[in-house]
């Protein structure tokens, strides 16, 4: 009976399948990896110098390579405290805190893309270090 229902009920058949929409989007998105090299040379390069200005100024930064920059903070009011202090300056990042990271190693998780370049990404980390009393620890 549970497999007639599981085959047959279409309400609960089309509701896991993904819309039209979502399946065109991706479908393009596909096609127009190949053209993007610039943009992701760009968005790397970005990223790159985000973490290099950081950990000049002593800021935890964790992990290479990618478009995402986690800058451990430790301490989970101070990394709420920035994330909105940021945001109040018009810089949205995310504040990743227990559960989902161990106790005392919150932090805030940039997302660079192409639209950012090199004056809002040093516009980004003197915000940072301005707000940012000392380095984390146990990171």
């Amino acid at each position: 009976m549970q497999q007639f229902i599981l085959n047959r009920t279409t309400g609960f058949i089309y509701s896991t399948a993904p819309s039209p929409m979502s399946v065109a989007a991706a479908a393009q998105a596909w096609r127009m990896v190949p053209t993007l090299a610039v943009q992701r040379r760009q968005v790397f390069a970005m990223a790159d110098l985000l973490r290099q200005l950081l950990r000049a100024r002593g800021i935890t930064v964790m992990g290479d390579g990618t478009n995402i920059v986690p800058v451990c903070l430790g301490d989970e009011s101070g990394t709420l405290a920035l994330k909105q202090a940021l945001l109040d300056e018009g810089m949205m990042v995310s504040a990743i805190r227990p559960p989902t990271v161990p106790t005392g190693t919150s932090r805030l998780r940039i997302a660079i893309n192409a639209l950012h370049d090199s004056d809002s990404v040093h516009q980004l980390a003197q915000a940072i270090v301005r707000h940012v009393s000392r380095p984390a620890t146990g990171c």
